[in-house]
């Protein structure tokens, strides 16, 4: 078993690392303008990270909590019979048509094959990876660095910062861990030009409505009223430089991004 102090070296572990870590990955250039409407869009990161969180840990105090952190938004769904996984793959394949390298954190067994040489990383219910591809180096893949959620998300930082993709898409087994997730990437977001969303799924059984956060740059803090998850996607497409004014899908959440007149 690794200790404590031996997961929160891992940024120094990875400047090291970092001239012998891949074998066959394409390096991305950013976000492509977003398409369309271009009066209402917000400046933000030219990395989006989209954090996805299907456990059943639902706790209905975060996105209240949450909205103490600057440059966060959040707020509950409303009803809404609408996927979450279906949410997910779509954006996916979504980026993935639109020329995006992308960054893909699954689960064990889910595949995803794409236009472009994508890293993807399947993780076990612990978090811990199962499998890659492209193939990186094995220390890349210690548990150490992966099995702790937050200290999971600093792992990805890394790639980032060599990869450089257009989006970073992740499936958290660890619903229970969001706010520390969310609080790691509003620590790092601002410097490496990065907007993060994440999101919880409603479950009905429970009466659960679900929620989502945005957080990072171009982000204002505020509690999102009147959100569904159909709003919630068009938000992280708007984010992405993805199309988001398709027919029949929702509309952002633009008070995640700018004043509301009176404040």
């Amino acid at each position: 078993m690794v200790n404590n102090s031996a997961r929160f070296r891992a940024g120094h572990f990875f400047l090291t690392l970092t001239a012998l870590l891949f074998s066959g990955v394409q390096t991305g250039c950013g976000n492509e303008s977003v398409p369309g409407g271009t009066e209402l869009l917000p400046e933000t990161g030219s990395i989006s990270v989209v954090v996805f969180c299907p456990g059943g840990e639902h706790d209905n105090t975060v996105p209240l909590a949450v909205t103490e952190f600057p440059s966060t938004a959040a707020g509950q769904f409303l009803p809404s019979d609408e996927d979450g996984y279906d949410l997910f793959y779509s954006v996916v394949s979504e980026a993935d048509s639109a020329g995006k390298l992308l960054v893909l954190v699954l689960p064990e067994g889910e595949r995803f094959t794409g236009s472009r040489d994508h890293l993807i990383v399947q993780i076990d219910s612990n978090g811990l990876p199962v499998a890659v591809m492209p193939d990186i180096v094995p220390e890349m893949l210690e548990d150490s660095l992966w099995d702790d959620p937050v200290i999971r998300q600093e792992t990805i930082l890394q790639l980032i910062l060599f990869l450089k993709p257009d989006m970073v898409l992740q499936i958290a087994p660890e619903t229970g861990s969001s706010a520390g997730i969310i609080r790691f990437w509003l620590e790092n977001a601002e410097q490496n030009n990065i907007t993060m969303s994440v999101y919880v799924s409603s479950a009905a059984e429970d009466r659960h409505r679900g929620w989502g956060a945005f957080t990072g740059k171009g982000i204002e803090n505020r509690i999102l009223e009147g959100m569904d998850l159909g709003g919630f996607a068009a938000t992280v497409r708007m984010i992405s430089g993805l199309e988001w004014n398709t027919p029949g899908g929702g509309y952002p959440a633009m008070q995640a991004f700018y004043p509301v007149e009176g404040e």
